[in-house]
């Protein structure tokens, strides 16, 4: 259905798994429908990440993502404003990473039991980290080497080693997260 897409389309999945792993390389809304049987499912198959977008502009919402490849994500994003809503994202080495995608949105995720953290942002500048819940993880949420990104209103709990780390940031507002473990 992506290949098939044009930009700005919206795709609707049903319910399902989905043994893939899709390369969304345009601006599209995938959009994940419980048409009864649960949310649809992404499986990677412990292949490589699960989801790569490249594609500015896209959107994923609605889907349940698990079984990256080893030290490979359930969401890799590596294009600019990318909005992530609504998925949960487990069994993967990281979340969702942000790799160098700018102005884009990570929100109202839930990532749990990933081998690494639960969301990346690695050179990824001016976005939105929002109303997550990471648990479980090795890191809550692990961002390096970016500048201008908003961090507000995430539950962190029982990751393994830091809830929520920071190195080489700058112009970062991090506020009304929550960190708990136990």
């Amino acid at each position: 259905a992506v290949t098939a897409a044009s930009a700005g389309d919206t795709i609707l999945v049903h319910s399902g798994v989905y043994s893939e792993q899709p390369l969304i390389d345009k601006r599209l809304t995938i959009e994940g429908v419980d048409t009864g049987g649960g949310r649809p499912v992404i499986d990677g198959m412990g292949q490589g990440n699960v989801v790569n977008i490249t594609g500015d502009g896209a959107r994923l919402e609605g889907f349940v993502v698990r079984n990256s490849g080893t030290g490979a994500a359930g969401i890799l994003v590596s294009s600019d404003g990318v909005a992530i809503t609504g998925n949960e994202v487990a069994g993967c080495g990281e979340g969702i990473s942000l790799d160098h995608a700018d102005d884009s949105t990570v929100e109202a995720n839930d990532l749990h039991d990933n081998g690494d953290a639960g969301i990346c942002i690695s050179g990824a500048n001016d976005s939105r980290i929002a109303g997550n819940h990471a648990s479980d993880n090795l890191y809550g949420i692990y961002m390096e080497y970016a500048s201008g990104n908003a961090i507000e209103g995430n539950n962190c709990s029982n990751n393994i080693d830091i809830e929520i780390y920071m190195e080489n940031v700058s112009g970062c507002a991090v506020r009304d997260n929550w960190a708990t473990s136990e």
